[in-house]
């Protein structure tokens, strides 16, 4: 995401939205790629803003980043970004695709960035998704343990309250893909055009496949 937010924009300076960063890593990683920015962080959860907040403490960037604990869609408007990014968020957002492209459109300035990965619908993802609804189906206690030993030894360097925060991804299913109707919803709601579609490499057997989506907004 870092490669498409370089590719694509040339501004010296500006503002940048991450939607859901989590413990902060690609908030980071975009902050010191982006000297001359400030950046804002919307996150559901109290504490991975907690770790994301120490992140950027320890590496010297929290003076040009902000996070917030709020809903990007019902939460109050942070003014108009260059820059948006959300990294495997979107699909998981619960409002309607409507009231999502708003927001999206009237959160990015003219000519601004939305930079996205988000799974799609093959026979890869559909297989994925049968297992998640039938983990629904099995003792909560026994899953949960299961994935964060899994967790656990797949990523070990990963805070382990961010491993069990993660554990009900194991049973969630999207709310949207990237399909022919999401992107014309974009186009028409938020006025963004797709400039770039890459379809991502996995990291992880449990993880459905991506693509990586650039759009701009129409000046």
């Amino acid at each position: 995401m870092v490669r498409a937010v370089r590719t694509h924009t040339e501004a010296s300076s500006g503002r940048l939205l991450e939607i859901g960063p989590g413990g902060g890593e690609l908030l980071a990683e975009l902050a010191r790629e982006l000297p001359g920015w400030r950046l804002l962080g919307v996150e559901l959860s109290q504490r991975n803003v907690l770790i994301a907040g120490e992140r950027l403490r320890s590496a010297g960037l929290s003076d040009r980043v902000t996070l917030v604990v709020a809903d990007y869609v019902t939460g109050p408007g942070r003014g108009v970004f260059d820059v948006i990014v959300a990294q495997s968020v979107l699909h998981l957002i619960t409002t309607s695709d409507l009231d999502l492209c708003r927001r999206l459109g009237n959160d990015l300035s003219p000519r601004g960035l939305l930079v996205i990965t988000i799974p799609y619908d093959c026979w890869y993802n559909r297989c994925v998704w049968l297992s998640r609804r039938v983990l629904r189906h099995m003792p909560s206690a026994l899953v949960d343990r299961l994935g964060e030993a899994v967790g656990r030894l797949v990523h070990p360097a990963l805070d382990p309250e961010l491993v069990r925060q993660r554990l009900p991804y194991l049973r969630s299913v999207p709310h949207r893909v990237d399909s022919p109707a999401f992107r014309s919803l974009l186009r028409d709601v938020s006025g963004l055009g797709l400039v770039e579609a890459v379809t991502l490499a996995r990291r992880s057997p449990a993880q459905p496949r991506h693509r990586l989506l650039v759009f701009t907004k129409a000046p």
